[in-house]
């Protein structure tokens, strides 16, 4: 796209930052606006994918910008960028992830790539050789506390969470895990609807059995990516 000026970050660094938009961060960028505010900056993808396709992108297109605030390659990625903590972050994805074979992004299987995992290796993995945290370390199912009532929301759009037949799958046997997919939502369910919100206040005054009624989540409207 170029060398992009007036942004925060730009005016820090004294310096214009350059911004080169291939296709592992245009996947990035999608990922985030289909995410951030429950879906509501959706509405600029179409029209961003229509100037790129068409040789119009410049440094002062919505993307270029965005991609220029970037941290450390973390837009994307994570859910959340700010307040990024550099070390926290690489101890997860060097060593606790594991930054190859196996190791799928958040919201991954085994052995099922995602979206970012086709343009591996990301960039973001540029700091595991001097991280150096050791090899990773494999999680004892059998350590994982049982017989606590836990409701766990998943957003049938968060591309940063595991599955929700991953996370049923991770204790199976426990009748007090509670897992709801919520429709038309990213992640942080609980940030952009009431539904939600008014499903686990019901559920916590009957913790032990699962939420008796989930009938609004049928209400809650699909992300717009183009007026209508």
């Amino acid at each position: 796209a170029g060398d992009v000026t007036g942004t925060i970050a730009a005016l820090r660094l004294g310096r214009p930052i350059h911004v080169v938009i291939d296709g592992a961060a245009l996947v990035r960028w999608i990922r985030l606006k289909l995410g951030a505010g429950g879906g509501a900056q959706a509405r600029a993808i179409p029209a961003t994918v229509r100037t790129i396709l068409a040789g119009r992108l410049s440094p002062t297109t919505g993307i270029a910008i965005d991609l220029a605030s970037d941290v450390d390659d973390c837009l994307g990625v994570l859910a959340i960028c700010e307040r990024f903590v550099a070390g926290a972050v690489y101890s997860a994805l060097c060593s606790d992830q594991g930054p190859l074979g196996r190791f799928t992004l958040y919201g991954g299987e085994a052995n099922q790539l995602t979206d970012l995992e086709l343009f591996r290796p990301l960039p973001v993995y540029r700091a595991c050789g001097p991280w150096k945290v050791g090899s990773p370390t494999a999680t004892d199912p059998g350590s994982l506390a049982r017989g606590v009532p836990t409701l766990v929301f998943h957003g049938a759009l968060d591309p940063y969470s595991a599955s929700l037949s991953a996370i049923r799958a991770a204790d199976p046997g426990d009748a007090t895990l509670f897992a709801i997919e919520v429709p038309n939502q990213s992640y942080n369910v609980l940030g952009y609807t009431e539904c939600p919100r008014a499903i686990r206040n019901a559920w916590i005054d009957a913790p032990t059995v699962a939420p008796a009624d989930t009938s609004c989540l049928a209400g809650i409207p699909p992300i717009a990516v183009a007026p209508g």
